[in-house]
């Protein structure tokens, strides 16, 4: 082959290989643009690049997936929708919230993220009466559907005032029924408490500073309501603790109780060597003094005590 046909083939070979290279280049540039282009979120653009975000999608999509759901409707007693109204999930034991949600416009919710359990379902709705019912999930992944009526709720409406009787502001009023949540009272002392049924209550009130004052039986509807607070009480006396016990507990505990009372009011663990048992911030009333120490006996003693009272109470001894 002679030195021009060298020559020549030379120059085709090169004028070739730029032209693959050229090629190989403009493709990769057009692919990276398109790439960009169509990422569908701001994290696959990230230094990371857009394979970690799609895994990263893929792995929040499984976890959704691995838990359940509680969906449904709240409606009237009529079958009319809800709106607005709040769903809280707990587990069946335990005060713990699990999830929430507000209903929708035609009534629908949906609380997810559940793991299989039982639980407990309490809705409030403004005009009606707050319900609790129980849901379960039995298998990964379940979507249980339930349909929650609500009946119309009712108000009790009233004031908190000192022993002088003027308006307390921030007290802490609630009520027997457990579902109702806790009202706070403005600068004017006044309460008001929704989503009550028809049935009586016993009515609570808690100030710093003052014993706890209460009414029994009032009818949800009530409007004028007044709980008038106490300067508080104390009950002390001698303790003689059992040699073998490693503490005793002393309770205050209501003589008479009325549905949807705690029976005790007050109650304190003392040491083995304690020689004087002390309980405050009592209300007036005619009490029982509760002791117990494991092994022996409990000890039962009735008492008085009258508003703001320092009461002498009677040796509590086990031996």
């Amino acid at each position: 082959m002679t030195g021009h046909r060298w020559l020549a083939v030379a120059l085709l070979v090169c004028t070739g290989v730029a032209a693959a290279l050229w090629w190989k280049g403009s493709t990769t540039g057009a692919a990276s643009r398109f790439v960009a282009r169509h990422s569908s979120s701001p994290r696959s653009r990230g230094s990371s690049g857009s394979d970690e975000s799609v895994a990263e999608t893929a792995a929040r999509s499984a976890v959704r997936a691995a838990h359940g759901a509680i969906t449904g409707r709240v409606v009237d007693a009529g079958g009319r929708p809800v709106p607005g109204a709040r769903l809280r999930v707990y587990a069946s034991e335990g005060a713990a919230e699990l999830g929430s949600a507000t209903t929708d416009t035609a009534g629908a919710f949906e609380i997810g993220g559940l793991a299989p359990g039982a639980f407990r379902v309490v809705v409030r709705s403004p005009e009606h009466r707050t319900v609790s019912l129980t849901s379960a999930l039995h298998r990964q992944g379940e979507r249980r559907r339930i349909v929650v009526a609500l009946e119309p709720g009712r108000t009790l409406r009233g004031r908190v005032l000192s022993p002088e009787r003027t308006p307390v502001p921030g007290a802490r009023v609630g009520v027997s029924d457990g579902l109702v949540g806790i009202a706070t009272t403005d600068a004017a002392g006044e309460f008001e408490l929704r989503g009550l049924g028809k049935d009586p209550v016993n009515v609570y009130a808690v100030v710093p500073g003052y014993a706890p004052a209460r009414v029994q039986g009032r009818l949800p509807g009530t409007t004028r309501l007044e709980l008038v607070l106490e300067p508080p009480a104390r009950i002390e006396g001698t303790l003689v603790a059992p040699a073998d016990a490693e503490r005793v507990m002393v309770s205050v505990c209501r003589a008479f109780v009325s549905d949807g009372e705690a029976p005790c009011v007050a109650r304190r663990l003392f040491p083995a060597g304690a020689t004087r048992y002390e309980l405050e911030r009592l209300s007036s009333g005619d009490y029982e003094l509760l002791a117990e120490a494991e092994g022996h006996p409990e000890l039962r003693v009735p008492v008085r005590v009258g508003p703001g009272e320092r009461v002498v109470g009677p040796a509590l001894s086990f031996r």
